[in-house]
């Protein structure tokens, strides 16, 4: 007699990737797959096909607990400490109006994720983005247990993010309002730190025009996009968008901006078009 051969997605789970797929969606995805095999159930008998199954179950969800325990030992640890301080200075700012959030839970799941993508040994640039995407994705996770509306969600997550960084964007501001020329310092102070926040490995800028009169620049890549994407959260995407105009929100009085941004879509291209306020 053949035993049963198991789908490929089951037999080749490993401990550290059975969190994104719960062991319920495994019986699933093996109990439809015996199922749809009768033929095979009927010469091997069926008894043994769904010990097998229920064997191999077992075996991972103990797999699971174990990794779960592990998880929250390191939550109490120094290195958990260490990279709570990461996303601290963001989600102080995290206003949720009428509803009680337990920040604490966005803190855990950030903790668990930051070790998971190796975000200690990523570099400065890498770690600044991973740190962003992960306080959205985490913030938006927790917040729909909340029955918290995407929408809103990110009306919330935007604000934290815009408050956590008006300190230096006030610095900016008014620097570039004491000038002769508000938009022409803006253009100026964007050019200065361009490189390093928007990284050819990242975002593949193109600038077609920075002068006095327009700030013109294209992304070929979004590192945002490619996160959420990996993440199965494409409807994400749109709260990074929401903090790309947060310099803009700011400037409203003498910037204008037309976004063309096709990633939020899954298309190829994000452009930013910077032009004065026509007086």
């Amino acid at each position: 007699m053949i035993p049963p051969v198991l789908p490929s997605s089951i037999l080749t789970l490993k401990p550290n990737n059975l969190d994104p797929l719960p062991c319920n969606m495994l019986f699933f995805e093996a109990h439809n797959y015996v199922l749809e095999n009768n033929s095979t159930i009927t010469k091997i008998g069926r008894g043994f096909s769904y010990f097998s199954v229920f064997f191999i179950i077992y075996f991972l969800e103990n797999l699971t607990m174990t990794d779960n325990k592990d998880s929250e030992t390191t939550t109490d640890s120094e290195f958990a400490k260490k990279v709570a301080a990461y996303i601290e200075p963001i989600l102080k700012h995290l206003d949720t109006e009428d509803v009680i959030v337990e920040k604490d839970k966005i803190t855990e799941l950030f903790v668990k994720l930051w070790e998971y993508e190796g975000g200690e040994k990523l570099d400065a640039a890498t770690q600044r983005l991973t740190i962003l995407a992960l306080f959205m994705y985490t913030t938006h996770n927790v917040l729909e247990d909340y029955n918290i509306r995407i929408d809103r969600a990110r009306q919330y997550i935007t604000h934290a993010l815009q408050e956590w960084l008006k300190p230096e964007m006030e610095k900016a501001i008014a620097d570039e309002k004491a000038s002769t020329n508000p938009f022409k310092a803006f253009v100026d102070s964007n050019q200065n730190n361009f490189d390093d926040t928007f990284g050819w490995e990242h975002f593949m800028p193109d600038v077609k025009k920075n002068d006095e009169t327009e700030l013109n620049f294209k992304f070929k890549k979004c590192w945002f996009a490619e996160f959420f994407i990996r993440f199965g959260r494409v409807d994400h995407i749109p709260t990074a968008c929401e903090f790309d105009k947060i310099p803009w929100n700011a400037r409203e009085d003498y910037v204008d901006l037309k976004l063309t941004n096709l990633f939020a879509k899954l298309g190829t291209l994000c452009q930013f078009k910077y032009t004065p306020i026509k007086k």
